[in-house]
């Protein structure tokens, strides 16, 4: 009987990963619910695991007209959109259907705004000065990678607790199962 649930215990154990496979969405640029000043040329999503060259990305605008797409990439756990034309003021939504790694179709949406006031809609477009906007773009991609790792973190964390857990059941039911003999 022990070697019975020693057999179920670690058959289940092999499994547990797979659990937490699932891709996510772990962060993306614009982000979800965030108000930007400045025109969007493309929109950028990362995700938590490598996702496969399978994939859907539409953006709508307020009123559900799609936005033309003019390419999208995939590069690992990144998937880029650049717009045909740059987005300017308004309510933007951003529908995504990626397949992951492991073979499961995953689909989500997130929703952004632009509000450009009067005096930046004059500025001209190909000033010769550099834009402080590459800045603001490097700090985002630093802040996707480190939101990134923090999401690897606590899948990791979430993992090893359901081995802990796991360890404690089966110890539990060994102990029963031991018990039951005497």
């Amino acid at each position: 009987m022990k070697k019975i649930a020693l057999i179920v215990f670690l058959l289940f154990f092999a499994f547990i990963p797979s659990v937490f496979a699932h891709t996510g969405l772990s962060s993306s640029v614009p982000e979800d619910g965030e108000t930007i000043q400045e025109e969007v040329e493309q929109v950028t999503l990362l995700f938590n695991s490598p996702i496969e060259t399978m994939i859907t990305l539409k953006v709508t605008d307020e009123i559900g007209v799609e936005v033309p797409v003019a390419e999208i990439t995939v590069d690992d756990k990144e998937m880029k959109g650049i717009m045909e034309l740059p987005l300017t003021t308004g309510n933007y939504q951003v529908n995504w259907k990626i397949v992951g790694q492991d073979g499961h179709p995953i689909e989500g949406e997130y929703s952004f705004s632009i509000e450009r006031s009067e005096t930046e809609l004059e500025e001209p477009k190909d000033s010769m000065e550099p834009h402080p906007d590459n800045a603001v773009e490097d700090l985002n991609e630093e802040t996707i990678l480190r939101e990134a790792n923090l999401d690897s973190t606590a899948t990791n964390l979430m993992i090893a607790v359901a081995f802990i857990l796991i360890a404690v059941i089966a110890g539990v039911v060994l102990w029963l199962f031991g018990r039951g003999g005497k």
